[in-house]
């Protein structure tokens, strides 16, 4: 029995095979030939269950994703190369989503990952490293292939390091129809050896006991389920792998006319200076498109107003690499100034105004202005001004929305640690000290008149001449115990379901704030207040030197930040585990601590700009 080729007979009387039969090693050709069917089986392996074709080649395409996720952490295995990505030429042009691991680990992005490692036990001696970590694979292929494979003999002698997915906005609006509708979406695996990665691949498929056919499309062998809506193909650099019509489109494109020619694209890698070991790009005004002209929205999702789209920007782009000290994740996308409000860079004020035993600050710039510019922007439009009847009718005992927002200046939140005490509360630069006293003195005033019959309670206390304002709660158990969904007794739902009660016995939970001309504090409980308004020059967070060489190589002058200790976090996360003892610290110890002792910080920043705006975050070793 052969198979016909085209002119023949009609394509579409395409034979099945069972690749049980054909799962020789490779050939010696780079031409990949077509595959010949078995003469001894013609249709799917006995016992197999017919399933339909999205889950019957599910098994086969679930172990391809596996080894791929595996061959991933390779990328220290291979030398880094100056060689652009390969793969895009191969995507969709209108693709509404790309994502690629650059395995190959291209420019100095070798040597950079070896210093990160270097940071971490058994991998001092980068002499070493490649044989350490084919060891590492090989132990990790085979735990999950139940001994049947290994990475160095069965996946790295075909792949080439380089992965990609692509979904086109065409795909996305196809695949919008609801229930049943099939995904369509493309893989690209770069490879070296055709033949060696297509045997690797069909004896993949019949391992797990399913059939597919052969389908010739130009020069090309398409290997497709039964039910033709999953398809790979071998050329000569490239897998191919997805939905039928996906993969046809990418083979009639040669590599060549793909996205890298799309004008979104081009900027959005033009964005991205800089070797890297991961790219990703989203075209937001394709995605919105498809999304509004789908009836159904992309994947069900209702469609986008234009006034929404009007606030995306046309595309964002991400990127990781690797530095000596830290994994770098970075964004960038067009400046939107549709919000009506232009955020500006500038070194954040309120790591000026919290101690250095901060742990997490989280902070934004202006964010009363930002605020009052979204009110206005949804005021503008019929259904924005109906959504927001009912809260701006609330507001209006307190002064209204406006009054709610306008004294806010920059705002974080932030956690501090004192030992093994967790404090934190929200930390305001008032742009309007007297606008934040107004609101603060409505408030209480509310609360005195009203809080009483529900067992509220409002006291006033002086700190260095400055009046923090605490209201009573009421028991810390018994709150956290309705909360839970119940009472706080053995057997409840409610803490006595917890391991630990979370909370000191006639605990009290108090909600403080406090306003100067510098600073309003708002947190749980007055300590954290006090210890804000404590805080003198020199003795800030800002003036950390840690924390502003962190800072600095995210960017000191930006629109908002992000800082955490992970040091101290994994102190706090230890504190616990010695406390409980047993095995649980034995295992910790042993087994995880060496790997995220290292760890030291989690640091980003936002910046705006007059084309581009960017987001950067490192995670540091030390």
């Amino acid at each position: 029995m052969t198979t016909e080729r085209p002119g023949e007979a009609n394509l579409e009387d395409t034979q099945p095979i069972d690749v049980a039969g054909t799962q020789g090693g490779s050939q010696a050709t780079s031409d990949v030939p077509p595959l010949m069917p078995s003469t001894a089986a013609t249709e799917p392996v006995a016992g197999a269950p017919r399933r339909r074709g999205g889950l019957r080649w599910g098994i086969a395409l679930g172990a391809v994703a596996i080894a791929v996720g595996v061959a991933a952490a390779a990328a220290f295995l291979l030398a880094g190369q100056s060689a652009g990505s390969r793969l895009v030429g191969w995507a969709p042009s209108d693709a509404a989503a790309y994502a690629e691991i650059r395995l190959d680990l291209p420019g100095d992005q070798r040597a950079r990952v070896g210093e990160f490692l270097a940071h971490f036990p058994g991998f001092s001696d980068q002499a070493i490293l490649d044989d350490k970590i084919d060891e590492a694979l090989d132990r990790i292929v085979s735990g999950a292939t139940n001994g049947k494979q290994d990475f160095t003999n069965d996946i790295k002698p075909w792949f080439d390091g380089q992965v990609a997915l692509a979904v086109s906005a065409s795909a996305l609006a196809a695949g919008s129809g609801g229930e049943g509708a099939e995904p369509r979406g493309l893989a690209l695996i770069a490879i070296k050896d055709a033949p060696a990665a297509r045997a690797w691949f069909e004896a993949l498929v019949a391992e797990s006991g399913q059939t597919v056919r052969v389908e010739r499309h130009g020069d090309v062998d398409l290997l497709v389920d039964g039910d033709g809506t999953a398809t790979a193909a071998f050329l000569e650099r490239v897998m191919l792998a997805g939905d039928l019509e996906s993969v046809k489109a990418a083979v009639d494109g040669t590599g060549e006319s793909g996205l890298s020619a799309n004008a979104s694209y081009k900027a959005a890698r033009a964005a991205m200076s800089g070797d890297r070991i991961g790219f990703g790009f989203v075209d937001v005004d394709a995605l919105l498109a498809a999304a509004a002209a789908s009836p159904n929205g992309v994947s069900g999702a209702a469609p986008v107003e234009d006034a929404v789209r009007a606030l995306a920007p046309d595309w964002v782009a991400f990127g990781v690499r690797a530095d000596a000290a830290a994994v770098v994740f970075d964004a960038a996308w067009p400046h939107v100034a549709a919000v009506g409000f232009e955020g500006a860079n500038r070194a954040g004020v309120i790591a000026t105004r919290v101690p250095a035993s901060t742990i997490l600050l989280t902070d934004a710039h202006q964010v009363g202005s930002m605020l009052g510019a979204a009110l206005e922007q949804a005021r503008s439009s019929a259904d924005g001004a109906k959504a927001l009847a009912e809260i701006e009718q609330a507001a209006s005992l307190l002064g209204g929305l406006d009054n709610l927002v306008a004294w806010i200046g920059d705002a974080g939140l932030v956690v501090t640690r004192d030992g093994d005490a967790l404090a934190g509360g929200i930390v305001v630069v008032p742009a309007d000290r007297a606008a934040a006293e107004r609101l603060s003195t409505t408030l209480s005033g509310f609360l005195e008149l009203f809080g009483t019959d529900s067992g509220l309670a409002i006291r006033t206390e002086d700190h260095a001449g400055t009046t923090i304002t605490i209201l009573d709660l009421g028991d810390a158990e018994t709150l956290l115990g309705t909360a839970l969904g119940g009472g706080s007794g053995p057997g409840g739902s409610g803490l006595g379901s917890l391991p630990i009660n979370p909370v000191a016995p006639g605990g009290r939970v108090e909600l403080a704030w406090a306003i100067t001309d510098d600073v309003v504090v708002i947190a749980l409980g007055p300590e954290f207040v006090r210890a804000v308004l404590d805080v003198r020059p020199g003795a800030a967070l800002a003036d950390d030197p840690r924390y502003r060489a962190l800072i600095e190589s995210v960017g000191r002058e930006n629109n908002g930040s992000a800082f955490v200790d992970l040091a101290a976090t994994r102190a706090i996360v230890e504190g616990f585990l010695a406390a409980a003892g047993g095995s649980s610290l034995t295992d910790y110890q042993r087994d995880v601590q060496p790997y995220v002792t290292p760890f030291d910080a989690w640091v980003q920043a936002t910046t705006v700009g007059d084309d581009i705006d960017r987001a950067t975050m490192q995670i540091t070793v030390k």
